[in-house]
């Protein structure tokens, strides 16, 4: 996450390889704006989203990559 970022949403800084995120498709620079519906506008509000989850729970996001917004599911893995 790069946490210097700050315009609306959480920017990805780097994917990591063989990640939840990376099967799910998320590119490095992705800016996530919505987990499971609620809208994100800080690391504070993604990480609080996160932890009332499990591994194993099938989340659905929404990135803005570019110009262009992409819904997509994530299987969470174990942290």
């Amino acid at each position: 996450v790069d946490t210097s970022w700050s315009l609306e949403g959480v920017r990805f800084e780097e994917i990591v390889e063989g990640s939840s995120a990376a099967a799910a498709g998320l590119r490095n620079g992705d800016v996530l704006l919505s987990f499971e519906g609620n809208k994100i506008q800080s690391f504070g509000e993604f990480t609080d989203a996160l932890v009332k989850k499990v591994p194993g729970d099938e989340v659905e996001v929404v990135v803005l990559r570019g110009e262009r917004r992409i819904r997509t599911s994530i299987f969470l893995a174990g942290w």
